[in-house]
């Protein structure tokens, strides 16, 4: 299983435009939690990156490899 990272996270927010507090209400976690995973200074729990992860893919991105982002194709 591929995690994500905290750069492809705020990339495929970027690209989804979606807010701090977006992906915060989607994942049922906290602002602050999404923005500590962010800056590096906090790693949550696995099911919570896997819930972060899904969430992002089903809004439109692709996780890749090498810590890369990219929008689905449609």
């Amino acid at each position: 299983v591929r995690l994500i990272t905290p750069e492809q996270c705020r990339g495929a927010r970027g690209m989804l435009e979606l807010s701090q507090s977006d992906l915060a209400d989607i994942v049922g976690l906290s602002r602050r939690a999404i923005l500590e995973f962010e800056r590096g200074a906090r790693v949550p729990f696995l099911r919570n990156r896997e819930q972060i992860k899904a969430a992002l893919e089903a809004a439109g991105v692709e996780i890749l490899p090498d810590n890369a982002v990219r929008l689905k194709a449609k």
